[in-house]
């Protein structure tokens, strides 16, 4: 499915990415761990291309992504949730999974979601994408679950998929995403990319500042993904035990190379001595 060769990136002339080699087969829940500053933030931007690959090669489904925008690699199937969220702030929760649609469309070449950043003036670049499409504004009444669960769904309709697993989201449709708690606003962000029913998850830190329920309710939703089977998932993550209860293989970041990989089964005590503990 995923496949990363000899990636190699970096900001300014500071490269972080040392000829990183990795794979997500389809249906793996793959952990990516390793200390701070280690690359693996690094790693998922460039392989969305948020951030461009100095050399190597990123391939997915068989094309070779590499020198693609943002855009055509979430029509191609990913779906990105980045580090810190990044919600549409002046969008109501609504609008804000409605947008996630544009990933999946890619209406007329326009920017999908990865590539219209949620502040400022991208706000107002999303919130123009959404009303092309005919999406009422504050106050409409959103969809009924019967409907969404009819035969096809309308163009402007949530997919049910995307908030049956946060079933919050629907009581919060007229609210402004700027306006949600941490842990609201991760779900949001959560249920956005689930809107276009990627392939390919990538999560980076999903329970980084936010309640312990939350990060429970964010465990379940993975675990039902994997279930299915429908949709791999590359996850960056600190908490041990969150990847333990989740993962299926590990690739381990030092120094922006990968240091270890294996089985969740063989991340003992000992890799994680020498790898992880600060």
């Amino acid at each position: 499915m995923l496949t990363v060769e000899k990636l190699e990136s970096g900001y300014g002339e500071s490269p972080v990415l040392r000829g990183v080699t990795l794979e997500v087969r389809p249906g793996q829940v793959v952990c990516l761990l390793g200390r701070n500053g280690t690359g693996k933030s690094t790693l998922v931007k460039s392989i969305m291309g948020v951030l461009k690959a100095w050399g190597g090669k990123v391939g997915y489904a068989g094309r070779d992504l590499t020198r693609k925008a943002p855009g055509e690699r979430a029509r191609s199937g990913l779906g990105y949730v980045p580090q810190g969220r990044e919600i549409f702030g002046q969008l109501t929760v609504r609008e804000n999974i409605l947008i996630g649609l544009e990933a999946s469309r890619g209406r007329d070449g326009r920017r999908a979601t990865s590539e219209l950043q949620p502040t400022g003036r991208r706000d107002e670049d999303a919130s123009k994408a959404v009303s092309k499409r005919g999406v009422g504004s504050e106050g409409e009444e959103a969809p009924k679950a019967a409907d969404r669960r009819g035969g096809g769904r309308g163009s402007d309709e949530i997919p049910q998929a995307a908030i049956e697993r946060f079933p919050v989201l629907p009581t919060m449709y007229d609210r402004r995403g700027g306006d949600l708690s941490g842990g609201q606003q991760q779900q949001l962000a959560f249920a956005r990319v689930l809107a276009a029913e990627p392939e390919l998850l990538i999560l980076d830190e999903p329970c980084e500042g936010i309640q312990p329920s939350i990060v429970d309710d964010i465990r379940d939703v993975i675990r039902s993904i994997k279930s299915d089977g429908r949709t791999a998932i590359l996850l960056v993550e600190q908490s041990l035990e969150f990847v333990r209860s989740t993962g299926d293989y590990v690739y381990i970041l030092e120094k922006g190379a990968v240091a270890w990989q294996g089985d969740m089964e063989a991340l003992g005590d000992d890799v994680v001595r020498r790898y992880l503990t600060v």
